[in-house]
């Protein structure tokens, strides 16, 4: 992991995808690719393929189990640049999960 972070930090690849440990992919990543300034933590990102016009761009997939308002701000900020960047869209809204977090964090639901 570490060799393969180091060849897209060198410029010498574009990606790093991993089997290994998602925790010390993460820990790894952060701490040998420089983040945007203003970016506390690295998350996990796909693209996927939308079946109504080009590709999705999902982050924060699992890495981050307790996240605040400010990081999902900076997850945004990161999934922006992700789009605009890689997969050329320089619109999309973006979108927060209805439920986040741990289960007791989460809001109840009453019927």
């Amino acid at each position: 992991m570490r060799v393969a972070l180091e060849l897209v930090k060198e410029g010498r690849a574009e990606a790093c995808v991993s089997a290994g440990n998602t925790g010390a992919l993460m820990g790894l990543a952060k701490l040998l690719l420089k983040p945007l300034e203003g970016i506390e933590r690295p998350a996990l990102v796909t693209v996927l393929p939308h079946q109504h016009k080009g590709k999705t761009v999902v982050l924060d997939l699992g890495a981050n189990v307790d996240c605040d308002s400010t990081m999902l701000v900076q997850f945004a900020v990161m999934g922006a640049v992700l789009a605009e960047e890689v997969v050329g869209d320089q619109k999309s809204p973006g979108g927060v999960a209805q439920y986040r977090g741990r289960r007791n964090q989460r809001p109840r639901q009453y019927s």
